[in-house]
């Protein structure tokens, strides 16, 4: 996470290069270093004086090419050992699974493409899973706004406004500020 105002690259100016000497004794000319132009990405911005990128929102660092842009979407394969837990400030969107025990805190909407199992997800906006989600007593789903899966398990679902269900719900806790629908005649 990086925040609105923060620096995310400052531009040093070249230098004279150095000569050097190789392994026989022979000295090596030098090449002087050269100027760079700093591309502002999405999101950011170049200071007056062209020496620093900074953000202009709250969100995700993101690369490409020589350019730098601030994301308010988290973009992830997936949520487990190499990610470990997510906390962002702005929306999550995981491509694959969440993990055993792995948590995922977002100030805006949490996408899941894949599975969710036995973790919490906490989302100021929407939740969706659009795989199963299997709490195994432990998981928890809470929601300031609405919940929409397709099948869940053993988990505590808490939502201000609507909880939507595709296919089942099972030996869960669900609580709705508006309503619960189950769209399938499971459950």
């Amino acid at each position: 996470n990086v925040k609105a105002g923060q620096v995310l690259a400052v531009k040093i100016s070249p230098e004279l290069g150095k000569k050097g000497i190789d392994i026989l004794g022979n000295e090596i000319e030098a090449k002087d270093g050269f100027e760079i132009q700093i591309e502002a990405g999405k999101n950011t911005t170049i200071s007056e004086d062209g020496i620093n990128l900074i953000a202009n929102t709250d969100g995700m660092v993101n690369m490409v090419g020589k350019r730098i842009d601030v994301l308010d979407v988290f973009v992830v394969e997936e949520v487990g050992l190499a990610t470990g837990d997510i906390d962002f400030a702005g929306s999550v969107l995981v491509k694959n699974d969440v993990q055993a025990d792995y948590n995922i805190k977002a100030e805006g909407n949490v996408i899941v493409n894949g599975n969710v199992e036995s973790s919490s997800i906490y989302s100021d906006g929407d939740v969706t899973i659009k795989g199963a989600c299997f709490g195994k007593e432990v998981g928890i789903i809470n929601s300031k706004n609405d919940i929409i899966l397709n099948f869940i398990e053993s988990t505590k679902l808490e939502a201000d406004g609507n909880i939507i269900v595709n296919e089942g719900i099972m030996n869960c806790n669900v609580t709705a500020g508006k309503k619960i629908l189950l769209v399938d005649k499971k459950g």
